[in-house]
């Protein structure tokens, strides 16, 4: 009997160790709340202690975007976008902590308000050019 666990052990520790790894080689995703730059043609926005973070942001013209929305906080926000006459162009949904990403249809060149349909006070500007 210990001569077939003498024979097996270096088999069994293989095995296992291959488990561990990763096969597909695949990088880890992003956790939640990292600030990791975002990518070419992707807006972040950050909400941390009831506000936005950056109090502007820019975006192509006629072109559909991203917005990388991070909410550091452990309540709900979200990212709604409007004109400048007040009609509601974009309505992300709510989060509560972590991040996510929007899909943002293309815009016309403006200036838009960011709000936080929770939070009303928390306002940004995202200049379309």
């Amino acid at each position: 009997m210990k001569r077939f666990l003498a024979a097996i052990a270096p088999l069994a520790l293989a095995l296992g160790l291959a488990a561990c790894s990763s096969a597909s080689g695949a990088q880890p995703s992003a956790q939640a709340g990292t600030t990791s730059a975002p990518a070419a043609g992707t807006v972040r926005v950050v909400a941390q202690n009831a506000s936005f973070q950056a109090p502007s942001g820019d975006a192509r013209a006629n072109a559909a975007f991203d917005i990388d929305f991070v909410n550091q906080d452990s309540f709900p926000h979200n990212v709604q976008i409007v004109d400048a006459s007040g009609s509601k162009v974009f309505d992300g949904d709510m989060i509560t902590g972590g991040e996510t990403t929007y899909h943002v249809s293309a815009l016309a060149a403006g200036t838009y308000h960011v709000k936080c349909v929770v939070h009303p006070d928390m306002d940004a500007t995202l200049t379309v050019k």
